[in-house]
């Protein structure tokens, strides 16, 4: 990953993009350390057959969606090519794997009735998360990983600069904070509202993001 982060061939990506592709580098590494567990192969140790049988792991086991499973795969096979010159010029092991086709996905607004029961039915920092959603609007990865220092109470509002949009002037305008919002943050006490709003979230999205999707997720399945 380092020599990737160095390379002049690479494709520039900015931050959070270049941490997507860390953490999906990441989990080839894992499966590949925990079948080579006494030995430390090269990139060029890895052959088309290791590839499928990656893909095969990610489409079985993990059960991904086909957008996650080709995400992953398309930031390996970019791996590869890029630092090809650096491992004798090796084929790509990912070469011959092929992208899903995606499953077209229905979506609907939920009614009052059913988003009253989801927000009912959450609790802890789930609930929290669900009520910053709701009345702020931002989106997922902002509202897990909102600071204490970007809530103002006396204020009434939210100074958040989000992580996928960008103003002109690199400021956002304030988001006011919702009444509804405002008494469960209220919950937190002075003494406690330091750094993340949400540390369990802000954990879970820093270190893989689907995992706080998967999260959200589980608790509409049992809703």
């Amino acid at each position: 990953w380092v020599a990737y982060e160095r390379s002049r061939t690479r494709p520039q990506s900015g931050p959070v993009t270049m941490k997507d592709y860390s953490q999906q580098w990441g989990k080839f590494v894992r499966w590949w350390e925990a079948r080579n567990e006494d030995a430390k192969p090269f990139m060029d140790d890895v052959t088309p057959q290791d590839a499928s049988e990656f893909a095969a792991y990610l489409e079985e086991e993990e059960k991904l969606s086909p957008r996650r499973y080709n995400m992953i795969i398309q930031t390996c096979k970019r791996m590869f090519t890029v630092l090809a010159s650096e491992c004798n010029d090796m084929p790509n092991p990912y070469a011959g794997i092929a992208r899903k086709r995606p499953e077209p996905q229905g979506r609907r607004e939920l009614s009052e009735g059913e988003l009253r029961d989801v927000c009912a039915k959450a609790s802890g920092e789930l609930r929290t998360l669900l009520a910053t959603g709701i009345y702020t609007g931002m989106r997922l990865g902002d509202c897990c990983l909102l600071r204490w220092e970007e809530v103002n109470l006396h204020l009434n509002a939210i100074m958040h600069q989000h992580r996928k949009t960008k103003s002109r002037n690199g400021k956002h305008p304030p988001i006011p904070i919702h009444p509804v919002l405002r008494a469960i943050l209220e919950e937190t006490g002075p003494d406690a509202r330091r750094d993340y709003v949400l540390p369990e979230f802000a954990e879970l999205y820093s270190s893989e993001r689907t995992k706080a999707s998967k999260r959200i997720q589980k608790h509409f399945s049992k809703v």
